[in-house]
């Protein structure tokens, strides 16, 4: 639990509400069973669990349910007991909201294609359980509907459901002119973008860039470049990477007018301060694009301009440092392939097609509906076949 979570209740004064809601029998073991569940996954007892809707989802978002041997029936119920419980001690907005329509928020939804109806319809609930109409509908109401989805609801991709209301609001104010309400929600970049052109830079820079393109293409004969020329999605990277690194040195304070050359890149301190402005993008430390920036500009400076041997060990010894494990599975997917050490599991898993062949035999569902079954059941011993 994060210091911010300190004050809030947790899913422990949830399973204590939970004594005195007004709940079946039922409903109280299936929800008390789905906090204990959800605990347990998270390896976390459930007073260090907030009863957060955002702390929550996040979470859920990164489980692998079948990973820790849950069928998506069972982990679906988890979610529902486990959002029942955080709207016993918090607020939560439910994931399908089913207040009413205004009557004008009907109408104009009604003249919607159903593409951009299915985008915005939640969000004209949303309003019309605040009592908002279209003709009084403000920037600052759309904004609290954003906050509410990404704050106070737990259903999956909150952030994609905010993308996917703000374009079939905004595509709706530009086809209904007269009759939806006029406000444009403004689109805020999610990537900072900061690579200049080549022609914030000297030109002999741009020149300097296109010669080591044409090096990796053995276009000169007499170069020596590379045995077999590079691929083109090669090139076009590594051209990236150097107009990259110039713009990174250009907004850490360099003067762009002195970048004229790669040579300039890869300077020992100019080399430094591109790595550490990707590192603070990465969040303080490195990763594989740090790495690999790294590495483009080390082979640079070594086979093109062609740094002494005292130089080429200080930018390889900095390249360990912000290198980065590339071999085996990550340790996501190696938990995510943990319960197969279960010899039960794996014998389950081989034997899933006369299982689901089994299933059929009893399966009272139309034809059809069969056939799509029957095929999964043929497909593992087709390719085991092959």
């Amino acid at each position: 639990m994060t210091d911010n979570d300190q004050n809030k209740p947790t899913l422990a004064d949830a399973l204590v509400a939970l004594l005195e809601a007004p709940l079946t029998d039922i409903q109280k073991r299936d929800t008390r069973s789905a906090v204990k569940t959800f605990c347990k996954v998270l390896g976390l007892s459930p007073d260090e669990v907030p009863a957060s809707p955002i702390y929550i989802r996040r979470k859920l978002e990164s489980i692998s349910f079948l990973a820790h041997g849950y069928s998506k029936g069972r982990w679906g119920n988890v979610k529902t007991g486990v959002a029942r419980a955080v709207g016993l001690v918090g607020k939560s907005y439910p994931s399908r909201n089913t207040t009413p329509l205004l009557p004008k928020w009907a109408a104009l939804l009604k003249m919607l294609p159903a593409s951009l109806k299915r985008k915005v319809s939640a969000a004209a609930r949303y309003l019309s359980g605040l009592g908002i109409e279209p003709d009084t509908v403000s920037l600052a109401d759309l904004y609290g509907y954003r906050d509410t989805i990404l704050n106070d609801r737990m259903r999956a991709n909150a952030e994609q459901a905010w993308d996917h209301f703000l374009w079939g609001w905004n595509l709706a104010v530009a086809q209904f002119p007269d009759t939806w309400p006029q406000i444009i929600i403004p689109r805020v970049e999610k990537r900072e973008v900061y690579v200049y052109p080549f022609a914030y830079f000297p030109p002999s820079f741009e020149a300097d860039v296109i010669a080591y393109a044409d090096r990796m293409r053995n276009v000169n004969l007499d170069d020596d470049g590379p045995l077999r020329p590079s691929r083109p999605a090669t090139i076009e990277t590594r051209t990236r990477q150097l107009r990259t690194a110039a713009s990174v040195l250009a907004r850490s304070g360099l003067d762009p007018a002195t970048i004229t050359s790669i040579a300039r890149l890869v300077e020992v301190d100019n080399f430094k301060l591109i790595l550490y402005f990707h590192m603070e993008r990465a969040g303080g430390k490195t990763s594989a694009g740090v790495a690999q920036i790294a590495s483009c500009l080390r082979n640079v400076a070594r086979h093109y301009v062609k740094v002494d041997e005292e130089h080429d060990r200080k930018m390889s010894a900095l390249c360990k440092r912000v290198s980065v494990q590339t071999g085996g599975l990550t340790p996501k997917n190696r938990e995510r392939l943990r319960p197969f050490d279960d010899q039960e599991l794996v014998r389950q898993f081989l034997c899933l097609p006369d299982t689901i062949r089994q299933h059929l035999e009893r399966d009272k569902r139309a034809p059809l509906q069969k056939a799509v079954l029957a095929q999964f059941a043929d497909a593992p011993d087709y390719w085991h076949l092959r």
